[in-house]
């Protein structure tokens, strides 16, 4: 429940002091990306929706590390439980909004799509 503390603490910095974690945008998604494989459902699942607000806030900024992110999403998208899919489909939307078109195709397509 620790991980599930930290993935709300870095969307409630993503929703409410975007400033603070932008110089750190980087460092962040490198920190929540390992908890989307996470075995525990309750920690990928924030994890996924941590990223999904990183996209809504920070759009463009995102776009160093999105070949990362698809292939994560991708690969869990890919497990057989519901939810974590409808929650990977929304991050999915908000990343191919807050982008370029042309990069979040790539990206997708490149992340085995």
């Amino acid at each position: 429940l620790q991980k599930v503390g930290a993935m709300n603490d870095f969307s409630r910095l993503a929703k409410y002091h975007p400033q603070v974690l932008q110089p750190e945008l980087h460092a962040a998604v490198l920190v929540v990306l390992p908890e989307i494989r996470n075995l525990r459902s309750t920690v990928s699942r924030a994890a996924i929706t941590t990223l999904g607000e990183f996209f809504l806030k920070f759009t463009r900024h995102m776009e160093p590390d999105l070949d990362l992110i698809t292939k994560t999403l991708l690969h869990k998208s890919g497990e057989n439980v519901s939810f974590l899919r409808e929650d990977i489909d929304r991050t999915l939307k908000y990343l191919v909004e807050g982008v370029s078109s042309q990069k979040a195709a790539l990206a997708i397509v490149d992340g085995g799509a």
